[in-house]
């Protein structure tokens, strides 16, 4: 195992929760174990059985307060979560989120774990900003006090906040969190390693947002050789890096690198658990939006449909990413003449822009 597939493991066994919990049966901790063996080996579909069976063993033997049981929901969650299975993940959270506080108290380390997840599923899943940013700053003095506040996991949080301040194109907010963040990391990490990519992606949307262009770029392109060294080329996160890497190009009108990196961040992404992942569709969205310009509609149009259903799935009917794609579908509409059919979708678009978040 190499090193980073050790950092990895050691990753999924916080995410997991390796050690021992009063009261846990060796059968449910021998479901756990194959859960995080099929984690790691990309089975998701096949560790959300496990995990499951872990869950009702859980229920059945400590009853319906205890830590196994707020273990086994989070875990659970985590899993689908992963999918882009918001809508399953989310209830799973809230639960988990309620046994941990009934049993080990408002300010346990669990409990800022469960909001830090939950809360950066109602950013990314459900466009709730005041609620997710509410749950963070709760969570960040739970997981500062037992952890520390030079621990990676606060640095992980740090990003996840920033990352919301950045949806909603505040990025004087989010850099001061990206700062701490990146000088966390690459001290806990070491600076090679994987996760401090997320800090360096961090600041290449702030530049970006900010037109900062060389800045963003050479950010982005840290973030790349990074993940692509470390992680291989056709890793998931690699495909992050990418899509950054096309969207800087898209806000500089260099339609060629921008649909390169698209087509490469889509090709990954089409081969990994992210195919039917908002992140996909994100980059389907980006792509279609370099065609319109080049008045190549036919390919567009099939782009942001494919866009549309998947957020549509992974997200509700009303979350504020879906405006953006409607918008374009209907400005493909404008174009080959059907109006009325345009004038839906871009109704549509306003209706979600005028949610109160």
């Amino acid at each position: 195992m190499g090193r980073w597939s050790k950092r990895a493991a050691a990753g999924l066994c916080a995410l997991f929760l390796c050690g021992p919990v009063a009261g846990q049966s060796e059968r449910w901790r021998q479901l756990n174990a194959e859960t995080r063996t099929l984690h790691q080996q990309g089975k998701y579909e096949a560790a959300i059985a496990v995990a499951n069976s872990a869950l009702m063993l859980a229920e059945q033997e400590r009853g319906p307060r205890n830590p196994a049981l707020g273990m086994s929901l989070h875990r659970l969650a985590d899993l689908y979560r992963q999918l882009g299975r918001y809508a399953t993940a989310e209830p799973l959270y809230r639960h988990s989120l309620e046994v941990r506080e009934n049993d080990l108290g408002r300010n346990h380390y669990d409990v800022g774990e469960s909001l830090n997840t939950l809360a950066l599923l109602l950013y990314e899943a459900r466009g709730q900003y005041s609620a997710a940013e509410a749950m963070y700053l709760r969570a960040l003095p739970i997981l500062e006090r037992s952890r520390g506040p030079d621990n990676w996991e606060v640095g992980m949080l740090l990003i996840n906040l920033a990352g919301l301040h950045l949806a909603q194109r505040q990025p004087g907010r989010a850099e001061p969190l990206c700062r701490r963040s990146l000088a966390i990391m690459e001290r806990t990490r070491g600076a090679e390693h994987p996760d401090v990519s997320r800090s360096l992606d961090c600041f290449g949307a702030i530049h970006r947002i900010r037109k900062q262009y060389p800045e963003a770029e050479s950010m982005w392109q840290r973030s790349l050789a990074l993940r692509e060294k470390e992680l291989g080329p056709r890793h998931p996160l690699v495909a992050r890096s990418l899509h950054g890497l096309a969207e800087l190009r898209d806000s500089q009108g260099d339609d060629a690198a921008a649909e390169s990196f698209f087509k490469r961040a889509i090709g990954i992404w089409d081969e990994s658990i992210d195919r039917a992942h908002p992140r996909m569709a994100a980059s389907l969205n980006g792509l279609a939006v370099v065609y319109l310009r080049q008045e190549e509609y036919f390919p567009a149009s099939i782009l942001l449909r494919r866009a549309l259903e998947i957020r549509e799935q992974a997200l509700g009917p009303d979350h504020p990413s879906l405006a953006a794609t409607l918008e374009r579908i209907a400005e493909v509409y404008v174009k080959i003449g059907r109006p009325e059919e345009a004038k839906a979708y871009a109704d549509r678009a306003a209706a979600i822009r005028a949610i109160k978040r």
